[in-house]
């Protein structure tokens, strides 16, 4: 559809997400956004002792959706995973595709 996308108001990261970068044949970023990571999965039950307790698991392999705009400079899209360094975030990257 046309016009613009809407834009994300004071985005927080953290390790729950994943950023997406679009970027067009000379490196400059064209479009990014902010995403549940899809590959997350939550897991809660009760210990020996009765207590609850929960573990985080990460699939192998996930499907999700993001909107890009319809920029036809885009040249790739690179996928990041925040990584809390202690004073910071720090952007993992966990792939990308080229659309060229």
């Amino acid at each position: 559809m046309s016009g613009r996308l809407p834009r994300q108001r004071e985005p927080e990261l953290n390790s729950d997400q994943i950023v997406i970068i679009a970027r067009d044949a000379n490196e400059k970023i064209v479009d990014w956004q902010v995403v549940p990571d899809p590959r997350l999965v939550r897991s809660e039950g009760l210990g020996p002792a009765g207590e609850l307790s929960g573990k985080v698991f990460y699939r192998q392999r996930a499907d999700f959706l993001f909107t890009l705009p319809d920029e036809p400079g885009i040249a790739r899209i690179d996928f990041y995973h925040p990584r809390w360094s202690g004073t910071n975030f720090d952007l993992d990257r966990i792939g990308g595709v080229s659309l060229r």
